[in-house]
């Protein structure tokens, strides 16, 4: 490729230091001659700001003072870009080798940009235990629907300029879900979405990773994104299900028993429990978020 695409990668942080030089060597390592890498940190006080100037002449922006939070940040650090393929990149995730030129070959079309989004799978590494899980969005993708789960691995994602303007900005008012709601309202405008069994990512998981302690909180707030986007009695069904441990201890009693081999445990939480509320299509999509 004569040409490469102008990539811009945004990284929100704050107080990450002990994650984020691997995050920003990722970035570097990639080795694209077509860079942009932004990073917005929040004001962080834990040694942060000695590792960002000690990598500043590889960002092409970076600033560190208070905001309002994750999605403020992206957003801002959206606003700055200027790459014809755009994405970001947290401040405990990685990107695997060659990541970004790979990318850039899927978004060519000969001289031409294709504007979508693609996603790949990633590797999640719980780096308190250093147990390792892969993805298969391939599979889910073919499986699953997108606005009733959420099976990008958002680190693993990429779109163009174009889309992100099409689209819009991330809902501010969303701490957990802002990624899957701006995935929705993509769907929504009917933009392709690009499915690649390729490894793009290391997503990354401990104790002080905000989807890891997010909880009941995070469960309330994606819910309010299913009664947005769908109905109350979708949004009822997710609760229902997430408030209430019995369901887990109904899976553990059922394939304890070996009954799975009568009906799928899936199917049989939902025939017991469910079948008034949703139908089974929707249900396998909402317990897995």
């Amino acid at each position: 490729m004569k040409n490469l695409p102008k990539i811009s990668i945004i990284t929100p942080s704050y107080n990450q230091a002990d994650y984020l030089e691997d995050t920003i060597q990722s970035v570097i390592g990639q080795n694209y001659p077509n860079l942009e890498h932004i990073l917005i940190d929040g004001g962080s006080n834990d040694g942060s700001l000695d590792i960002i100037k000690k990598y500043n002449q590889h960002f092409a922006h970076w600033q560190s003072q208070k905001d309002d939070g994750q999605s403020d940040a992206i957003n801002q650090g959206f606003r700055k870009a200027t790459g014809d393929i755009v994405a970001w990149l947290n401040s405990d995730d990685q990107y695997l080798p060659n990541t970004l030129h790979y990318i850039a070959q899927q978004f060519m079309q000969g001289e031409n940009l294709q504007h979508k989004v693609v996603f790949g799978n990633c590797i999640k590494l719980n780096t308190d235990n250093l147990e390792l899980k892969s993805t298969n969005v391939g599979w889910q993708a073919s499986t699953f629907d997108i606005e009733l789960t959420d099976y990008i691995v958002q680190p693993s994602s990429f779109w163009t300029r174009e889309v992100w303007q099409q689209v819009g900005e991330l809902n501010e008012d969303l701490d957990f879900g802002m990624d899957w709601d701006w995935y929705i309202r993509a769907n929504r405008l009917n933009i392709p979405f690009e499915p690649t069994d390729r490894f793009l990512s290391v997503n990354r998981f401990h104790a002080e990773k905000k989807t890891t302690l997010g909880g009941m909180k995070r469960v309330r707030e994606l819910s309010k994104v299913y009664k947005k986007y769908h109905d109350e009695t979708t949004q009822k069904a997710y609760l229902k299900y997430h408030e209430n441990d019995k369901y887990k201890g109904f899976r553990k009693w059922y394939r304890r028993l070996r009954l799975q081999r009568f009906a799928e445990t899936d199917k049989a939480v939902h025939s017991f429990y469910f079948k008034k509320d949703i139908s089974y299509e929707k249900f396998v999509n909402i317990i897995r978020m």
